[in-house]
């Protein structure tokens, strides 16, 4: 009898550590796909690549609000602000990073620079 009620206690033990480890797994797996944007490689800028950028004229023009249009189901990964231009480093929904670089004193988009290079249809980069 002693045997069987260590059996069950045995027992009992593996099911609440198998729960646990699946508990773990599920939560693991969610956690993954919900980080995509933190694991995308990011590309360190330094002070000499912010300086290939022309920089604006501050002649002190006043702008109101201003609206930083970036694509439908973008992500922004990173502010920089580097004196007269203001960088915002994003994802698209198609995984690729780019740089929209504003110019801070009148609120115009300077452009934007693609980090990444898109596949073509055949699938060639």
């Amino acid at each position: 009898m002693r045997a069987l009620k260590a059996l069950v206690i045995f027992m009992g033990i593996l099911i609440v550590i198998g729960m646990g480890g699946l508990a773990y797994g599920l939560m693991v797996k969610f956690n993954k796909n919900n980080n995509d944007v933190e694991k995308a490689p990011v590309m360190p800028i330094s002070a000499d690549m912010l300086n290939i950028i022309p920089a604006a004229n501050m002649a002190g023009e006043v702008f109101g609000e201003v609206d930083a249009l970036l694509p439908a189901g973008a992500k922004i990964i990173k502010f920089i602000a580097n004196g007269q231009r203001l960088l915002i480093i994003y994802q698209n929904s198609s995984k690729l990073r780019a740089i929209k670089v504003i110019n801070v004193a009148n609120g115009n988009d300077m452009g934007i620079i693609y980090l990444d290079k898109a596949n073509d249809s055949e699938g060639n980069q």
